[in-house]
């Protein structure tokens, strides 16, 4: 899964919430397990580019 494919989940969690169709605590589980796996996809990420000091 991408970083904008979470984006566009984290979107829908938050209008479903809106809509309540999810409660105060579902949203905010998903929420922060959509936080744990954008932060698991960048750690992945390996920089590009020139690297400092060159």
């Amino acid at each position: 899964m991408t970083l904008a494919q979470l984006d566009d989940l984290s979107r829908t969690i938050w209008q479903a919430h809106a809509a309540e169709t999810v409660t105060d605590a579902e949203a905010q589980g998903l929420a922060e397990a959509l936080h744990t796996r954008r932060n698991a996809i960048r750690e992945a990420v390996a920089p590009v580019g020139i690297p400092l000091g060159v």
